[in-house]
C-alpha cells in the first residue's frame, strides 16, 4: 500500500508540532500492528513498516521459533521441527517474517483504530515537547492569559500551547483575574506526569519580587548593583536589601528610579504591595540602622544565637517606634527575616522603665547602661 497522503500530512505535523517525523511513523507503524492483531486474532504477531519518502505501508507476519515442548505455552508461534522443514539452519530464538496482505475490510479497521491512536500519540509527543521546553525554566517569571478556573485555581495558558497552574495559595491576597486578563508569574515547580507537564508558578514568592526588580533595573541586569535578600508577606509589604557594586552608584536611588518610575511599575504589578528598599552592609549595626530607618536605632547588644539566628537587642528612638514594629508586628517580623536575625526592640521609653525598675528593685540592669543616656528632664 502506498500512501503519499499519508507523508504529506506527518511532514506538515512535523512543521506546525514539532513533532519529529520518525516519532510520527514509529507511532503510526505500532497502531496499524496492534489494529490488525485485533481483527486477525491475537495469537498473530504482526510488524508495520512505512517508507518515510514514499509513504509505502508493508505488514509482516512474524512467527518466533521455539522448541518443540514450549509449543503448548506459545500456541501462535513456530515450533522448531517445523521451522527447520523451512530452513535447517534454524534455531530456537529465530524468526520468521513473511509479507502478509491484509483484506479491504481489515485495512478499514485498522485505518479507523490506527487513526485514534495516533492522535493520543501526537497529544503524548506534544506534551514531551512542552516539558522539554519548560523544565529548566524553575525560576523564570512567565507572563500567561487567564483561560479558566478550577475552584479557586487559576489556569494560565502561555505561549498558546502549555498550561500553568497559579494555586489559590500562589495568588495575592484579594486580588480577582478574569478570563483573558495577562499575568505575570514566577515558575516555581515544574513536574513529568502522566497527563504531561505540571507547571506550577506563584505571584506570592519573594524570588517574584526579586525577577521583577531584575526585569525593570537596568543596574541589576549588568551587575552594577546586587539583591542580597528580599523580605515579604503578600499583599502586605516587601523589603529588599540591595548593595552597589560600585561606589559611586546609589543601589536604593537605582531601584526607585526618577520619581520613582521604576518601582511604581513593580508595586502596580503587585497590586499595591508596599516596597522597602534597604540599603545592605556587612556590618550589622549600620545595615540594621539603614533597615530601621526612619526610627533612629540608639544602640544594639547581640544576646547570642538560637535556632542558627543570632538574638539582637535593640533600643530605638520613641517617635517612629510604632511604625517600626508595625501593625500586629508585621513590619519588624519582615527586617527580621530580611537581615536573619532575631530582634528585640525596645523604645527609649520601655529602655528607661526597664532601667528604673531594675535599680528600684536592687536588681542588676539587663540592658548595658553604656547604651543609650536618657535626660531624666525630658
Amino acid at each position: 500500500m502506498i500512501n503519499m497522503n499519508l507523508i504529506a500530512a506527518i511532514d506538515e505535523l512535523q512543521k506546525e508540532k514539532g513533532i519529529k517525523k520518525e516519532t510520527v511513523i514509529a507511532a503510526l507503524e505500532d497502531a496499524l500492528a496492534s489494529a490488525y492483531r485485533k481483527n486477525y486474532g491475537k495469537d498473530k504477531k504482526f510488524e508495520v513498516k512505512i517508507n518515510p519518502k514514499s509513504g509505502e505501508i508493508r505488514l509482516f507476519d512474524v512467527k518466533n521459533i521455539v522448541d518443540d515442548e514450549e509449543y503448548e505455552e506459545n500456541p501462535g508461534e513456530l515450533m522448531l521441527s517445523e521451522a527447520i522443514k523451512i530452513d535447517k539452519n534454524l534455531k530456537a530464538g529465530d524468526k520468521i517474517v513473511k509479507e502478509f496482505i491484509p483484506d479491504i475490510s481489515a485495512s478499514r479497521i485498522a485505518a479507523q483504530t490506527a487513526k485514534q491512536v495516533i492522535v493520543q500519540k501526537i497529544k503524548e509527543a506534544e506534551k514531551e515537547l512542552i516539558y522539554d521546553e519548560y523544565k529548566d525554566m524553575t525560576g523564570t517569571i512567565i507572563q500567561g492569559v487567564v483561560r479558566r478556573f478550577e475552584n479557586r485555581n487559576v489556569i494560565l495558558e502561555i505561549n498558546g500551547k502549555a498550561e500553568v497552574l497559579l494555586p489559590l495559595n500562589a495568588q495575592i491576597p484579594r486580588e480577582r483575574f478574569r478570563a483573558g486578563d495577562r499575568v505575570k508569574a514566577i515558575i516555581t515547580d515544574i513536574e513529568k506526569v502522566g497527563k504531561g507537564p505540571s507547571i506550577i508558578a506563584s505571584r506570592t514568592s519573594p524570588d517574584f519580587v526579586k525577577k521583577l526588580f531584575e526585569q525593570e533595573i537596568p543596574e541589576l541586569q549588568d551587575n552594577t548593583i546586587e539583591i542580597v535578600t528580599v523580605a515579604r508577606i503578600p499583599g502586605f509589604r516587601s523589603k529588599v536589601a540591595v548593595v552597589s557594586k560600585k561606589d559611586k552608584i546609589d543601589p536604593v536611588g537605582s531601584c526607585v528610579g526618577y520619581r520613582g518610575s521604576r518601582i511604581q511599575t513593580i508595586i502596580s504589578e503587585l497590586r499595591g504591595e508596599r516596597i522597602d528598599i534597604v540599603k545592605w552592609n556587612e556590618d550589622l549595626e549600620i545595615y540594621l540602622s539603614n533597615a530601621f530607618s526612619p526610627s533612629k536605632l540608639i544602640s544594639m547588644k547581640i544576646l547570642g544565637e538560637k535556632d542558627g539566628r543570632k538574638s539582637v537587642q535593640t533600643i530605638v528612638s520613641d517617635e517612629h517606634y510604632g511604625q517600626l514594629i508595625g501593625r500586629d508586628g508585621q513590619n519588624i517580623k519582615l527586617i527580621s527575616d530580611l537581615i536573619d536575625v532575631n530582634l528585640e526592640v525596645l523604645s527609649e521609653k520601655e529602655y528607661k522603665e526597664n532601667i528604673e525598675k531594675e535599680m528600684f528593685n536592687g536588681n542588676k540592669p539587663s540592658v548595658d547602661t553604656d547604651g543609650p543616656v536618657v535626660d531624666e528632664n525630658e
